[in-house]
């Protein structure tokens, strides 16, 4: 019987040695496969049993060895920190993309710089200072200050239509990840079915899950954690997203005017995702996945330089307000610094070539309008006129769609009504009395006739002060780049310190995306060298597992060799 009984534990040894060596190529079969975690075959001893006790011992028989188990060889630590920091990689990524596309908005268009534009203009207004009464240099300003509106609705229009292109990469991201939320919803389906019995375990679907979670950290903030079960449960940003039987959808409302989209929580009553006024911090883990990255770029809306002052467009937010709202978005941030840029130099402009006063009474109370604002008039007495030397408001430069600088009205004034040409101002609440770049172009009467350029006092002389203050207003102007600059600059410098601090951040993103790539790929590393096929080891242990089989080949070839000569000899 212990003969018979040896046969058996050859036979175990035997198919041991076969599933292990099939573990083995397998593994070997999958050493190029994406997303394949690497099997260990993990083997135990099979039961004993009794046959025989005596006074000084228990007489016991094994039955062999058995595959103990065959598991999936993964550090679940590496895996967190991998899918953490592949996320954080992803968001510098996309805040560099953004600034590098900034700038190139800001560089070469048609072949030509922005800057080159905002020079060729200051010179002509040089020029025109110099000698005002000369046509060329009136043709000359009119000219360029067509290449300048040109070229500055050329950057924003460049600008904007980079928010629009990110907010559709937005949907597109959106809806990839509830494509992946579907996906893991199925595989934890069907491994709660395949482990329900504990015999079996679904290896090709955790790999698939794996793949998707990796995927899923690039896109997104997560938490996920296993289930006894063999499900996962996975949170973004703290919120939950899919279990075991159920996933929740990731979805979005659409802005009517911008057609912008934010993500929400369809199923916690559209409940926000992500806060962007919050900081941005590594300690905070604020800094983590495309999408966010994304949403920051993109910003809200299509900005103007209204954003940077408070409703009466004359006062800059604070610091804190201007930190809080847009300087997390690259793009809206320099589309208000540029518009800003711009505003500035179009109402200078217009200022020295049309001059306004503030409208008082005879003890200098300024005389307020029906909504209690007050009221400013052309200058009539230090205006200019152009060639045609009416006795009406001098022409603008830079002239708003649909709304002129002035209305003419009758306004009482210390009790006699009298003619003004009313300044028409700007408004927050009011897009079109905006001096913006989407909404102004070079006056269509200038273009016809630059002699119409306001630089002739009343008795037709050349009037020099008007010129000599055109030039003061390019030259002299002081601004702040936003409300957290601390030092003004004129306009050259405003666009120098604009562009050069888009290149500062856009280095600083280079440089943490770079050195979180490294940390990547050193994670990567570390997980390969537990999780990745070596096809050495592999090799060394399909030697082991071959010699065992051959040993219990032989084994149970001796046994039946010593069996069979029993039979024989009692025959």
């Amino acid at each position: 019987m212990n003969s018979f009984g040896s046969l058996y534990t050859g036979v175990s040894g035997l198919k041991t040695s076969q599933e292990a060596l099939n573990v083995t190529a397998n593994n070997l079969a999958n050493v190029n496969t994406k997303g394949y975690t690497r099997q260990q075959v993990y083997q135990g001893d099979r039961e004993s049993v009794w046959v025989g006790r005596t006074p000084l011992n228990q007489q016991q028989v094994g039955l062999g060895v058995s595959i103990g188990e065959v598991r999936q060889v993964r550090n679940v630590f590496l895996d967190k920190y991998y899918r953490q920091e592949s996320g954080r990689q992803a968001f510098y990524d996309e805040c560099y993309n953004s600034a590098v596309e900034v700038q190139d908005y800001l560089g070469e268009m048609q072949g030509t710089e922005f800057q080159d534009a905002l020079n060729d203009f200051w010179k002509t207004v040089e020029e025109l200072s110099k000698a005002p009464e000369k046509t060329v240099n009136q043709n000359m300003l009119v000219e360029y200050a067509g290449v300048l509106m040109d070229r500055a609705k050329s950057v924003y229009s460049g600008l904007k239509e980079y928010q629009i292109k990110t907010n559709s990469k937005i949907e597109e991201t959106i809806d990839r990840i509830n494509e992946i939320g579907k996906d893991l919803l199925r595989i934890n389906k069907q491994i709660l079915t395949i482990e329900s019995d504990a015999m079996e375990k679904a290896k090709d679907l955790r790999d698939e899950r794996a793949l998707l979670l990796d995927e899923l950290g690039g896109y997104v903030k997560m938490d996920y954690e296993e289930n006894l079960n063999g499900t996962v449960v996975v949170r973004i940003e703290n919120d939950l997203f899919v279990t075991s039987v159920l996933q929740h959808d990731m979805g979005y409302t659409r802005d009517e005017d911008t057609g912008f989209v934010t993500p929400v929580w369809p199923d916690y009553g559209d409940q926000v995702i992500y806060n962007l006024d919050n900081d941005i911090s590594t300690a905070a883990n604020s800094d983590i996945g495309s999408l966010k990255a994304m949403l920051l770029a993109r910003g809200n809306k299509h900005a103007n330089y209204t954003s940077f002052y408070e409703s009466d467009l004359k006062t800059m937010i604070s610091s804190d307000d201007y930190i809080n709202s847009v300087s997390n978005s690259m793009m809206e941030n320099t589309q208000i610094e540029f518009d800003n840029l711009l505003h500035t130099v179009m109402t200078k402009v217009n200022d020295a070539l049309c001059p306004n006063k503030l409208l008082t009474d005879a003890e200098g109370n300024s005389i307020l309008d029906e909504e209690g604002n007050e009221i400013y008039v052309w200058d009539e007495e230090n205006g200019s006129y152009g060639s045609d030397q009416e006795a009406t408001p001098a022409t603008e430069l830079f002239a708003r769609n649909g709304v002129k600088r002035y209305t003419e009205q009758l306004i009482t004034v210390d009790g006699e009504e009298k003619k003004y040409f009313v300044y028409n101002q700007e408004k927050a609440d009011d897009p079109k009395s905006l001096y913006t770049i989407s909404t102004v172009k070079v006056n269509g009467e200038l273009e016809q006739i630059p002699s119409l350029l306001p630089t002739m006092s009343k008795n037709g002389d050349t009037n020099y002060p008007i010129a000599k203050a055109l030039a003061e207003a390019w030259a002299n102007t002081n601004l702040y780049l936003n409300p957290n600059a601390e030092e003004k600059c004129n306009v050259t410098g405003y666009y120098v310190q604009m562009v050069s601090e888009i290149g500062i951040i856009g280095s600083v993103y280079d440089q943490i995306s770079y050195g979180l790539s490294d940390t990547v790929a050193t994670i990567e590393n570390q997980r390969q060298a537990v999780l990745g096929v070596s096809s050495d080891e592999e090799l060394t242990n399909m030697i082991k597992y071959q010699n065992a089989y051959n040993a219990s080949s032989r084994y149970i070839n001796a046994i039946s060799e010593m069996i069979e000569q029993l039979l024989n000899s009692l025959g």
